[in-house]
């Protein structure tokens, strides 16, 4: 449920799911590390923004980080088997061919109220919900929908719904006129092909030129005015990006002078002469937090991932997805506290590949095994990523994406991940 919402309504889901999440969470037996760990940064942006507490500005930020929080560690818990991963991404696919049909119908309405057929100003959008946070979840939803058709975590049947959904969200993005989620759905496109042709090529030029691009940008290394160049491919061209360029270089100037702690979560607009965010997730992040929220921040998303990656090249091809797909909202807009982003980080923090031995054949637990040694009963299992029952018959990949049938079973035994 709340993969489906997260697209469509975000402030419901932070607000009213996130407590329904707590109490889910109070009956969980057993938390991973990084599930506990996660909660060290509600802790310290509370404590950093402990003389503004009572302000609504950070009032709303801190329950925000909270329910964040809440929300990755369900998403996470949620996900013990491949299966989990196709539902709960299906679910957010879903979710967000709803939020992509009310925007299309959205643009159609303002065309024929406002605007002239074709009118260039036009941006869609849902009621009470931010045109580039709607922008921002579709572009990771063609992210998650590119990772499902290459990882094969759906049934061939389903391929065409994905193919046929892709479009849409492209095309409501395209609505929208967010250029970050623009650029965004364009550079999952391009690591999609390339990951196929030269995987490793494309693994490593995501990784560092993420981790290059997120210090080079903010920081103001690379140079403010060379990001103007980018505009000559869309429609919509000013002289700061949308203010961006005026807003980012006092965001640099207010850090210097409170770089350690920040001036306390969700206070940049009011500080600001602008009234509005920073525009840049790393920049949003040390202004309100200093150095220390901003590396607990970045030790949260990295151990989710990087974790991801080490465990097969399915799971780097999944992460370098969501990396490209990111980068260019990490860089100009608001995502540190977007429900899509947590969920959708969440559940792809728990997939783990299908390594191949050789031609025509896979280890046991292809298809919809149980991760990370956790068997459905919460109890820990003989290996990581694999079914109670051996594969008794050799199956292809290519043929079968689901699990080969498992041997019957005793009447009062419990199959750990056979699912058809």
């Amino acid at each position: 449920m709340a993969a489906a919402t997260s697209p469509v309504a975000p402030n419901t889901l932070l607000w009213h799911g996130a407590w329904l999440a707590t109490v889910v969470l109070l009956r969980i037996d057993r938390l991973r590390p990084l599930d506990i760990a996660v909660f060290a940064l509600p802790l310290w942006a509370t404590a950093a923004s402990i003389d503004n507490l009572r302000l609504p500005h950070t009032e709303a930020a801190i329950r925000s980080y909270w329910g964040m929080a809440v929300l990755f560690v369900l998403a996470r818990v949620a996900i013990r088997s491949r299966f989990d991963i196709a539902l709960v991404s299906g679910a957010y696919l879903a979710g967000s061919l709803y939020a992509a049909v009310l925007t299309i119908r959205r643009s159609e309405e303002l065309r024929q109220e406002v605007y002239q057929l074709g009118a260039p100003a036009i941006r869609a959008g849902l009621n009470g919900v931010n045109p580039n946070y709607t922008a921002y979840a579709l572009a990771t939803a063609v992210a998650v929908g590119l990772a499902l058709l290459s990882l094969r975590y759906l049934p061939r049947r389903w391929h065409l719904m994905v193919w046929a959904a892709l479009p849409v969200f492209g095309w409501a993005i395209f609505l929208t006129g967010t250029r970050g989620a623009q650029v965004a759905v364009g550079l999952a496109a391009m690591y999609a092909a390339v990951s196929r042709l030269a995987p490793t090529v494309a693994w490593r030029a995501a990784s560092i030129g993420s981790a290059v691009a997120l210090i080079v940008v903010p920081s103001g290394v690379y140079g403010d005015e060379r990001l103007l160049s980018l505009q000559s491919f869309f429609t919509r061209q000013d002289d700061t990006l949308s203010g961006r360029l005026v807003v980012w270089e006092f965001a640099r100037s207010m850090w210097q002078d409170h770089w350690f702690t920040g001036i306390g979560a969700g206070m940049f607009p009011v500080a600001d002469p602008f009234g509005i965010g920073a525009h840049s997730v790393v920049l949003t992040l040390f202004v309100e937090l200093g150095v220390m929220g901003t590396l607990l921040y970045a030790a949260v998303w990295c151990s989710a991932m990087v974790n991801t990656a080490r465990s097969s090249s399915d799971g780097r091809r999944a992460v370098g997805l969501l990396l490209v797909t990111w980068l260019p909202i990490w860089l100009s807009g608001h995502w540190e506290l977007s429900p899509a982003a947590w969920v959708v980080l969440g559940v792809w923090s728990r997939v783990q590949g299908r390594e191949r031995r050789g031609a025509g054949r896979v280890r046991d637990g292809q298809g919809f095994g149980t991760l990370s040694g956790h068997s459905r009963g919460g109890l820990p299992s003989s290996s990581a990523c694999s079914p109670s029952w051996p594969s008794t018959r050799r199956t292809s990949s290519a043929n079968a994406p689901w699990p080969a049938s498992p041997p019957p079973a005793p009447a009062d035994a419990t199959v750990a991940g056979s699912r058809r």
